[in-house]
C-alpha cells in the first residue's frame, strides 16, 4: 500500500495510524435471521437481522 500511495506523493511518517479498510468481501443480507462470522484467531461474532419493512 505504501508503495502504491507513493505514486501519488502520499507519505507516511512514524506514528501514523494506517487503516486501509476491510480485507473481507461484503455479503448482502437479503433474509432476516441469525447471522454469524468466524474469524480465525479472533472468534465468532453473531447478530440478528430483522426483515425490512
Amino acid at each position: 500500500m505504501v508503495n502504491r500511495l507513493a505514486e501519488y506523493d502520499v507519505e507516511f511518517e512514524p506514528g501514523h495510524v494506517i487503516l486501509p479498510g476491510s480485507c473481507l468481501q461484503a455479503v448482502p443480507m437479503h433474509e432476516a435471521g441469525r447471522w454469524s462470522g468466524t474469524f480465525e484467531g479472533w472468534g465468532t461474532v453473531e447478530f440478528d437481522v430483522s426483515a425490512a419493512h
